[in-house]
């Protein structure tokens, strides 16, 4: 691999082609895994090929490639989610990728207790959403969360087993209630 890497820095275009179709699959499907929406994950990826192929000449020889080039998507999920996370409609957005995520779930209890997630997500804070996305869709760990959020790793930790919580509590009461109906 790193033959390839350094034909690619040499502008070798068939070796650029070459560590491209390597990884494309597994980066596309990381890319449309945290991106805000699953249609930027293809923009997302193709971004994330295009930093790294300008890049190459910072990437470490004996690195595997494939994990860099997630980390660049990693960094522009995370760009995305904040665009995202400054309009209006970023707990509907979610909600829609939660869907879109889903729709190959099967069982009807399963899109009863969705349908009740998104509902109870528009109820959440926004700052307290932000934990959310931080968390479950771009895969920050708590002490990655707690330097964004500028919290202590406890006042993370605590708010996202908080938040956990009232969101459980929230999607029983749905549940409860439409099995009421």
């Amino acid at each position: 691999m790193d033959s390839l890497v350094e034909a690619a820095k040499r502008g070798d275009r068939e070796a650029i082609e070459n560590l491209i179709s390597r990884h494309e699959v597994e980066v596309r499907i990381y890319a449309a895994r945290l991106a805000p929406t699953p249609d930027l994950g293809d923009d997302v990826a193709q971004n994330a090929f295009l930093e790294a192929l300008e890049n190459l000449d910072k990437f470490e020889a004996g690195r595997d490639f494939g994990l860099w080039v997630r980390g660049i998507v990693r960094n522009l999920a995370r760009r995305e989610w904040r665009k995202m996370a400054r309009s209006k409609n970023a707990a509907s957005e979610l909600a829609r990728h939660i869907q879109l995520l889903a729709e190959g779930a099967e069982g009807e209890m399963y899109e009863e207790r969705l349908t009740a997630l998104q509902k109870c997500m528009q109820q959440v804070p926004e700052k307290s959403s932000q934990l959310l996305r931080m968390f479950y869709e771009i895969g920050l760990k708590y002490s990655d969360i707690a330097v964004q959020a500028h919290a202590s790793l406890d006042a993370v930790k605590k708010a996202m087993c908080r938040l956990r919580d009232r969101l459980r509590e929230c999607v029983e009461k749905e549940m409860a209630g439409r099995a009421g109906m």
